[in-house]
């Protein structure tokens, strides 16, 4: 085990107690309403990058 390894495992131990706080406190339902945003978010982006897609994409006269 490297000095890198060892600064991973410390980073990601204190990241687990800070989120473990944060759900103690009732942050669930906040992290929750921001994951829907989020995805919201993601969704939005998507439909844009499909309807790029097929506006450029040549049309067949079927």
């Amino acid at each position: 085990m490297q000095v890198q390894d060892v600064n991973r495992l410390l980073k990601q131990f204190d990241d687990m107690q800070r989120m473990m706080k944060k759900m103690k406190k009732g942050g669930m339902a906040k992290m929750m309403r921001g994951m829907k945003g989020m995805m919201h978010r993601v969704s939005q982006a998507v439909n844009q990058h499909n309807w790029l897609v097929s506006s450029q994409l040549p049309h067949s006269g079927k």
